[in-house]
């Protein structure tokens, strides 16, 4: 009975200390996380030093393809330290992650040169650090103070830890790059906002400064024709008549701009103002055919549908985003064979009008990028000076416009393509007017 009796005492005592071993580790993984890593691995070192009785213990964490010392106890004139580490022993010990006998380690193939490079002291253990299948430190751990080595149940407990010290770790250094990415990341929104800011800045002094010079130049042709144009010859006739052409053009150019100018203050659509989508489509056209006049190559199919509801939205301005597509549509359709089908109809609550031609397409990497301002797929020094030929000029705002007009009416627009020399499809969602308003054309 007494060996019995002493049997269950020394049982009932392992038992105790290993519950105060489990409390311990428990106690000790919930600090980690609120921890740095240079704070992480002092408190590690401190915590074994303490938990094991153990005085000497260094801790190094690892940098590309060198071990940093990072944590020292219990070393007379410890300093700074670092152990280069091959590819052969980082792999050694990422993908066999057992402790190592340092006895051991002197003599192994791969090993031997980490054990060498150990010359202040002679550790009797290496813990590697690993996180993910990649070493992150190792942990070198001296005897107890009484000179015995750590028997297996405390290396399996200071395995336990090390592996819960190397996950902390990792994580740690997971979020430095996550942070200094999302630094990086801020500041090149910040830098790209300065940019769009100093852009819109002269966008604004462009609209201002080109105001006066196309009204003088307007009011001086207009009383050139009147007052003197039948005394103009048909040679010099002709020459106003370019002048104006282009001024009108000019003045289309500045009209864009002050819309993209505008744009962030804008509001936006009254739900209230409805349109008949066809006499939207039908405006739009109108307002197109002097650009499919000077295409005749480009075949146009229109098909609405008969149901179509009426949209809330402005109309004119509807037109206007109609138009950019569709002159868009022109300038990337070949002159043979160039065919663009406007089609619209109706989807629940909403009215999808498509523009689709079979020009020049557009390759995906570049998709997310077209209705950015000023955004030009094709070189601009090899475009066509005219706005209505094949690749022919612009400023790169007509998608940007029709954009900002489509989701100032709580619309969606997107544009799909296959690919190169595989055609372009531009959809709009309109919300179709809501039931119990009025009709009315605008």
């Amino acid at each position: 009975m007494p060996m019995a009796d002493s049997r269950t005492r020394r049982r009932t005592t392992r038992l105790q200390k290993r519950a105060y071993d489990a409390f311990t580790l428990s106690e000790f993984t919930s600090q980690l996380d609120e921890l740095g890593i240079s704070e992480l691995a002092n408190f590690f070192a401190v915590t074994i030093c303490g938990q094991f009785a153990v005085p000497q213990v260094q801790i190094f964490l690892r940098d590309a393809a060198v071990l940093t010392l990072t944590a020292c106890k219990g070393i007379e004139g410890c300093e700074p330290q670092t152990l280069k580490i091959s590819k052969p022993v980082h792999d050694e010990l990422a993908n066999n992650k057992s402790v190592r006998r340092f006895e051991k380690a002197k003599t192994h193939p791969v090993l031997a040169q980490l054990a060498g490079a150990f010359t202040d002291w002679k550790p009797s253990l290496m813990f590697p650090m690993v996180h993910k299948s990649s070493l992150v430190g190792l942990c070198a751990v001296g005897r107890r103070m009484d000179g015995r080595p750590l028997g297996d149940y405390q290396i399996n407990l200071l395995s336990a830890m090390v592996s819960h010290v190397s996950l902390a770790i990792g994580n740690s250094r997971v979020l430095e790059k996550v942070r200094e990415t999302t630094q990086i990341i801020k500041e090149m929104d910040r830098e790209k906002q300065a940019m769009r800011d100093q852009r819109e800045d002269f966008v604004r002094l462009a609209c201002h400064e080109l105001n006066t010079p196309l009204t003088v130049i307007n009011l001086s042709l207009n009383m050139l024709l009147d007052d003197e144009g039948a005394n103009l010859s048909d040679y010099q006739k002709n020459l106003v008549e370019q002048i104006r052409e282009n001024s009108a053009r000019l003045a289309e150019i500045h009209r864009d701009l002050i819309t993209f100018a505008k744009r962030n203050v804008t509001p936006r659509h009254d739900a209230t103002v409805t349109s008949v989508l066809k006499e939207v489509v039908d405006r739009a056209l109108e307002k197109s055919q002097p650009l499919f006049a000077e295409r005749p190559d480009i075949e146009l199919q229109v098909a609405l549908s008969d149901d179509l509801p009426a949209v809330a939205a402005d109309g004119e301005s509807l037109a206007r985003a109609l138009v950019n597509i569709l002159q868009n549509a022109i300038k990337y359709t070949p002159e043979t064979g160039g065919k663009i089908r406007l089609e619209a109809s109706r989807k629940d609550d909403s009215v999808i009008c498509n523009v689709t031609d079979n020009g020049i397409g557009i390759e995906s990497k570049y998709i997310e990028n077209v209705f950015e301002p000023f955004f030009e797929v094709i070189d601009t020094r090899k475009r066509s000076s005219s706005k209505t030929r094949f690749l022919g000029a612009g400023l790169g705002l007509g998608l940007t416009i029709a954009r900002d007009i489509v989701e100032k009416h709580g619309g969606k627009i997107r544009l799909k393509s296959k690919g190169k020399n595989k055609g372009t499809t531009v959809s709009l969602m309109i919300p179709a007017a809501p039931e119990g308003i009025n009709r009315n054309s605008h």
